[in-house]
């Protein structure tokens, strides 16, 4: 199989390779052909001479970004519309410029300021200052990026309202002089457009250049700024034009932070007054004040609203931030202007710029140095991590805290006659929809869950649900059960079939938000003695299932083990005139029984391994004889209705005992 298409932005080296952006055009598996559309993430090796336009033909194989418990690597590229990834295909180059003539000269541009800088500064001052200057972070090596990190200055790196308020201050004041403010505004926001996009246009990125552009508006029309409305704007903007930006943690903690500013630096400088006012000279107080409240104060307000993301996005705490940031930020402004400098002179005349170069790396080497010098301190990061229920109550209460005196006008003013109303009925809703939703309908529910792995959830025609398999990532399965699950109602039965990860990976995590009454165990290995011995701590009775125990579903229904092995157990599930086949730990041995002592016929069969063509022959499918069939991953085409989650989203089975509803997420 091969895949054909234009390199859409310009590779991005990592520690262990590069990483290319492929527009597909085309993509050929055997004799077939198609047409296709979107966005392919490539891993190459370094010496893959790819370039913006290049088209390309790549042979390997498409998968799935990962999705797992710490990181959702699944989520964070479909944020930017890339769902597939290919890991080191071979590769040939067929044709070059093939992408637009702006955004090849762009992105020439853009490297050439990089390759500039790298022969004006020693690597790693380089690789910052193409941080800082271009938002080309790729050549910060794992540990420096750790040190920025754990000291909690990795801000300075990262392009904000910093780096657009220099570039629109420059460009404002110098063209206003000579051209005129309203010429001088218009230069500025194009200025700040033709940076945005050549840095990159990140969710930080584009949010400060849009609170810039919200400035220059302001000011070319005579109104006044108001920033908490700037951002407002900023955000509902970036949300409207791409609604996962919302899920992007840089967005987050670029509005947090800004957020931050705008409500608290103002009150932290009148506390500031207040306090030395009555110890200092008028004269005194000035000069202490200003460098207060720009390299202490004005972190202490960003960190107040920052702080809970980062736990949650991080688990870590730097404790060393607030005096590593007033050591390191006086330096910043001189550092970005002087490097600037040095990179356009550099651009027009290499000596230039080095002459200017030998002032300015000292600064750079200093920020690096003193980074790595906080973050080497012992407990510089402990780990605290937090929830999102923590993050909500945080926030809250800052809102709270915020408010206080507005909550405390209403409170004296409140009248609860009418709020005391509408909360009763409010109430008596979410009860009745509470117990709509869990009253039993007298039909069978078989849900193959939309998760990582494997996971079905049978509901009984009396209402009651079992688990089977839990798939690999806790939060997948957590947010696939909220939407399946009634409000406040937990399992009844937990059953593992099978000791593979990607069926039971997720257990551990989630089995005390569960606690369903009984766990069913026919599994072996360490992660099956693990479940069973939290199961136990949680005075949860265990049940070693052996072949030919079962659970009686009501109304004639019932799942039963139908044999075991060392993988695990196959299941058959019957009700009335329905059955459904489920070789969750079926191995060859096992199989070579089943085909030896005849296997029961199915209306539904769930291929086993995911669709692993080894445990699912043609003579065992023909046995079988499925009206119907079920599997985690795409297959190859079979001689039955088939679905797989991989493409179809969660598949769900509805079912009397005579007639069928399918129904899919997608």
């Amino acid at each position: 199989m091969y895949v054909q298409g234009v390199v859409s932005a310009p590779p991005e080296a990592r520690q262990t390779h590069l990483e290319v952006r492929l527009a597909a055009e085309q993509l050929v598996q055997g004799a077939e052909s198609r047409a296709v559309q979107g966005q392919l993430l490539v891993q190459t090796s370094f010496d893959a001479q790819l370039r913006y336009g290049d088209r390309v033909r790549l042979w390997g194989q498409l998968r799935t970004p990962s999705d797992d418990e710490d990181f959702s690597y699944r989520d964070y590229l479909a944020r930017s519309g890339v769902y597939s990834l290919m890991a080191f295909p071979a590769v040939e180059r067929l044709e070059g410029g093939q992408g637009h003539p702006f955004w090849a000269a762009l992105y020439g541009l853009r490297g050439r300021g990089a390759d500039v800088l790298y022969q004006l500064y020693p690597a790693q001052e380089a690789a910052l200052l193409a941080g800082i200057l271009l938002g080309d972070e790729s050549g910060l090596s794992t540990a420096m990026k750790e040190a920025f990190n754990t000291s909690g200055t990795r801000h300075i790196i990262a392009i904000s309202g910093f780096n657009i308020s220099i570039i629109a201050g420059i460009f404002l004041s110098g063209f206003s002089r000579w051209l005129g403010q309203r010429r001088g505004v218009a230069l500025a926001a194009l200025a700040i457009g033709a940076y945005t996009l050549l840095v990159g246009a990140d969710a930080a990125v584009l949010r400060a250049a849009l609170m810039g552009l919200l400035g220059l508006l302001a000011l070319r029309t005579g109104r006044q700024a108001y920033a908490l409305n700037s951002l407002a704007v900023a955000a509902g903007l970036m949300a409207l034009l791409n609604p996962h930006v919302v899920w992007d943690v840089s967005f987050q903690l670029s509005a947090a932070a800004t957020l931050g500013l705008i409500l608290y630096a103002q009150p932290l400088n009148n506390w500031l007054q207040a306090v030395l006012q009555s110890r200092l000279s008028r004269a005194r107080l000035q000069r202490v004040k200003g460098p207060l409240n720009d390299y202490v104060l004005l972190t202490l307000a960003a960190q107040v609203t920052t702080l809970p993301l980062l736990l949650y996005h991080f688990g870590r705490l730097s404790l060393y931030s607030l005096p590593a940031n007033v050591l390191v930020l006086p330096f910043q402004p001189v550092l970005m202007i002087l490097g600037g400098a040095s990179l356009l002179l550099g651009l027009l005349w290499l000596p230039l710029g080095q002459v200017l170069a030998f002032f300015v790396w000292g600064l750079a080497t200093y920020s690096i140095r003193l980074s790595e010098g906080f973050a080497s301190l012992p407990y510089a990061a402990p780990a605290v991590p937090v929830g999102l229920g923590v993050v909500g109550l945080y926030y809250a209460g800052l809102l709270a805290y915020s408010q206080r005196q507005t909550l405390w006008t209403g409170l004296r003013q409140w009248q609860p006659r009418r709020e005391l109303g509408l909360a009763a009925l409010a109430a008596v809703t979410l009860w009745v929809w509470s117990a709509a939703l869990a009253a039993p309908d007298g039909l069978l529910t078989l849900t193959l869950l939309d998760v990582p792995g494997e996971a079905l959830l049978l509901r009984t025609p009396q209402g009651r649900h079992l688990l089977i398999h839990g798939g690999a990532s806790p939060a997948a399965l957590a947010a696939e059960l909220r939407h399946e699950l009634p409000p406040g109602q937990r399992l009844d039965w937990l059953v593992v079939a099978g000791g593979r990860r990607e069926q039971s990976g997720a257990l551990a995590a989630v089995l005390p938000r569960l606690l369903p009454s009984q766990l069913g165990l026919s599994a072996s290995g360490s992660a099956a003695r693990g479940l069973q011995a939290l199961a136990e701590e949680h005075g949860l009775p265990v049940t070693e299932l052996q072949p030919g125990d079962y659970w009686d579903l009501g109304d004639g229904g019932r799942l039963q083990v139908l044999a075991r092995g060392p993988r695990g157990a196959v299941l058959y599930l019957s009700y009335k005139g329905f059955s459904a086949l489920l070789p969750l730990g079926l191995d060859f041995d096992l199989l070579e029984e089943l085909q030896t002592s005849g296997v029961p016929p199915a209306h539904l069969l769930l291929l086993a391994d995911g669709g692993f063509a080894g445990l699912n022959p043609p003579q065992w499918l023909q046995a079988i004889s499925p009206q119907l069939v079920w599997s985690t991953e795409a297959v190859e085409a079979l001689a039955y209705p088939s679905y797989n989650t991989a493409a179809a989203g969660w598949l769900r089975l509805r079912t009397d005992g005579s007639q069928i509803w399918l129904d899919r997420g997608r």
